[in-house]
Parts: C-alpha cells; structure tokens; sequence
C-alpha cells in the first residue's frame, strides 16, 4: 500500500526538521504491536540531484504517525551509510506502538542540501537620532509644572538594501503512507520502496504470522491513504 501526498510530504518534512512532537512508546509491560519498517533506497540517485556548490547535503529517514488530528515523529535518523552509496540501499528498523489505535504511518526518505549566495536582501533597523524638544516636569516641592528644554534620543525605523550571503534549504523527496490498526502482541512489516526519489515511492503493509519453521507468512494488513490533491 502506497501512497504519495503532498500534505503527507509537506508533514514528513516537517518531522524531518523536528517540527512535531515526539511519539510515546509503550514502556514496560504496557500492551504493545510490533512495527518493522524495511526501507528500500536509491542513494546513488540521490546523491546525483544534489548540484554542484552546495553545503550540508544529507541523506533522511523519518516515520511519523498521526493519531486523530495529532501528529508525532516516531523516528528521524540521517542516513550515514548512503553518503557513499553505489545504488540502492535497504534497511530494517523497528519499534513498538500502542495496539488497538487506528493510526495513519508515514515513511519518508530524500536527499537535503543547502545553497548559500550572496543576494540583495531588505533590512530594516532601528536608528538613534538626537532630538531636541519641550518638554514638562512636575515640581512636586513646589507643586508647579515648568517646562524646560533637553536633547533626547529617539529611534525611527529605517528600512535599506544590502547584499548579503543568504543560506536556502532544499529537498528532494517521497513520502508513502498506510493506514493501520495495530493488534496487541502482532508483528507487522512495512515494506516501503523509493527508487525514484521525488515521486513514484510505494509501501506495502503486512502482519507478519510466525511458523513453525522459524520464517513468517507475510498477510496483507492496512488500507491505502488516497493522494491529496
């Protein structure tokens, strides 16, 4: 089950850069499903659309989780190993979630950088004047207000141009959603797929049944999220 949004995008972005509130775990004994995310990743591709003259460039993996109308980050790590990828990379992560909570995943993965040039850019400031004006005081020992005159300082704002170096984030990425019903005590795969980069990126959810052999069934589990459009 797949599906690319672009308000799913705009929120896995978000958790990208630690804009949304952290997932609570369970802990302890609390009742708890297993969620596995396997992660299939064109680096080398990746890699290639970062252009020349750029800063910072990183490779991301996010799993957010939106509950209701709440949405929380469950995991956010850069991906270390890609950096130096030949092709497509594949990882395996997992984490345990409250059970019996209808829940929307997000998977996320995509290359970020960084530009910085020089631009013309508008300032505004504050700046003092000295200014000399009437003003009263109130003689409480003589009870008589006078007026006497003294410089003071003032600020008007002033709004100029100036160049500067200006530092631009950019990313390219694809975000896959499911959604997802966790029982207690039940294992499910997350079988995401971004060969792509910036569109086209695929997640197929399973609940993993173990066997007697020691390997899983894998049944299908979840319902698609529709596009935005």
């Amino acid at each position: 089950m797949k599906i690319r949004a672009i308000a799913t995008l705009i929120l896995a972005l978000s958790l990208a850069v630690g804009c949304a509130s952290q997932y609570k775990l369970p802990e302890g004994n609390q009742p708890a499903a297993v969620v596995k995310i396997k992660t299939a990743f064109d680096a080398k591709k990746a890699n290639g659309l970062v252009p020349l003259l750029t800063t910072a460039p990183s490779l991301r993996m996010s799993v957010s989780l939106a509950e209701g109308k709440k949405n929380y980050q469950v995991m956010n790590k850069q991906l270390t190993e890609a950096a130096d990828a030949k092709g497509v990379i594949t990882s395996i992560e997992a984490f345990n979630i409250h059970p019996d909570r209808p829940v929307v995943l997000t998977v996320y993965t995509g290359i970020h950088w960084q530009t910085k040039t020089r631009e013309k850019v508008q300032k505004t400031e504050r700046v003092p004047k000295q200014v000399t004006k009437t003003v009263s005081e109130y003689d409480s020992y003589t009870k008589r207000t006078r007026y006497v005159t003294k410089t003071v300082t003032e600020y008007e704002t002033q709004t100029k141009w100036v160049e500067e170096y200006v530092t631009k984030d950019h990313a390219r990425g694809c975000a896959a959603s499911v959604k997802l019903t966790p029982a207690k005590d039940h294992i499910y795969l997350l079988d995401y797929s971004n060969l792509m980069i910036s569109d086209g990126c695929t997640m197929q959810a399973y609940r993993q049944i173990p066997q007697p052999n020691g390997t899983f069934k894998l049944e299908p589990a979840g319902e698609p999220v529709e596009a935005a459009k």
